[in-house]
């Protein structure tokens, strides 16, 4: 590496080309990290829903709440390993 050097001149240039590489390469990360937050906020929507259905208003019977509360649960597991 020894061999190499950036003019003075060129180190601005070059951060910046450095820093418009970078967010082209993770944009579609970036992307991905908020579609999947979008649907975490949604699974937890889905959650209190059915919460409130089956406690508060008694709307829901038990198996049908169980079901539904292990889809949104197992959902909610699987969208929060992938943000990991």
């Amino acid at each position: 590496m020894n061999k190499y050097s950036v003019k003075n001149e060129l180190i601005e240039p070059l951060k910046y080309q450095l820093a418009l590489t970078y967010d082209e390469v993770t944009k579609e990360n970036r992307e991905l990290e908020h579609s999947l937050k979008l649907n975490l906020i949604e699974v937890n929507k889905k959650l209190e829903t059915i919460e409130e259905k089956y406690y508060a208003l008694g709307q829901m019977d038990i198996n049908t709440f169980n079901k539904l509360n292990d889809r949104y649960n197992q959902e909610k597991i699987n969208i929060t390993k992938k943000l990991e």
